[in-house]
């Protein structure tokens, strides 16, 4: 099994996997009893909160310290039951008054127990087979000898070998082939955070926030979505409101046009490549600046 998980705090990232690439968010990789952690590790949440979003919106679970219960631990616990997905808290400060009006799905652990309470009570997602393939993109750069190489999470059914699948641009890209943990492999699934050789397309024309799909996906400059904000922002999703609008690893300013009841219009200042029934969380500028999820119509 793979999982992919949310973790607030560098030591704690660093004591469950071990450090790999860095692209606003660190990726820490872990083996354990036969499953695969990545571990995502925000850069700077004070500054870059989208970096927070992007990995909240990929992980599975969450794993969040009690070591600084502070504004930002505020924010974190706001976003975590917006996202309404499982959360593991560190023992070392009490937060059961904290947590007693939030609707959270939530255990505690000590450290020496965090690796089994993130694989505890995991729903195999790689079970089932699915017709439709997408992967993620969180970087791409070229490889002497083999070319463009993207990095990014299978977020939907597999990826093999020789696959034929599409960018975001509209290009066909054939997989030469995929690494995962740093081995070569020949097919992976749901939550693996891969290494894919690309034939048919340049680094430079692939950005984080991409997709690789075995089915086109267009871009768009406006989506219908359904949203709810959180009781504790002291306001709702308004008309004409311009906010920060991330899905998955994708991020884009946007403007609210039209309201009804919790659904709403939204443009974005350029194209996005986006599903309907995407999850997606809405940022602003006061605090807690995630404030609102949704997803799209």
């Amino acid at each position: 099994m793979h999982l992919v998980v949310f973790i607030y705090d560098s030591d704690l990232a660093g004591y469950i996997g071990k450090k790999s690439s860095e692209e606003g968010i660190v990726f820490y990789n872990r083996t354990f009893d036969g499953n695969v952690i990545v571990g995502l590790s925000a850069v700077d949440l004070e500054k870059k909160i989208h970096n927070v979003a992007q990995a909240m919106l990929m992980s599975n679970k969450f794993v969040i310290s009690t070591k600084n219960i502070d504004k930002t631990f505020g924010e974190l616990i706001i976003g975590s039951e917006l996202c309404g997905k499982p959360v593991i808290f560190t023992d070392e400060n009490n937060i059961e008054k904290i947590t007693s009006g939030l609707n959270l799905n939530y255990t505690v652990s000590n450290k020496e127990n965090i690796l089994s309470e993130i694989m505890a009570k995991t729903a195999d997602t790689e079970n089932g087979k699915q017709d439709f393939t997408r992967i993620d993109i969180d970087a791409a750069f070229n490889v002497k000898g083999i070319g463009c190489v993207a990095l990014g999470i299978v977020t939907k059914g597999a990826v093999n070998v020789h696959d034929t699948l599409f960018h975001s641009s509209g290009k066909q890209v054939l997989i030469k082939s995929i690494q995962s943990q740093d081995i070569d492999i020949k097919t992976a699934g749901i939550n693996t955070r891969v290494g894919l050789a690309l034939k048919g397309i340049d680094s430079e024309d692939i950005g984080k926030g991409d997709l690789i799909t075995s089915e086109k996906v267009s871009s768009v400059s406006s989506i219908d979505i359904e949203f709810k904000a959180s009781r504790f922002a002291g306001e709702n999703v308004e008309i004409g409101g311009r906010y920060v609008f991330i899905s998955n690893f994708s991020y884009r300013a946007c403007l609210v046009e039209k309201i009804e009841g919790n659904h709403a219009k939204i443009s974005f200042e350029k194209p996005i490549a986006i599903e309907k029934n995407d999850a997606f969380l809405l940022l602003r500028n006061a605090a807690p600046r995630i404030f609102a999820a949704g997803t799209v119509l």
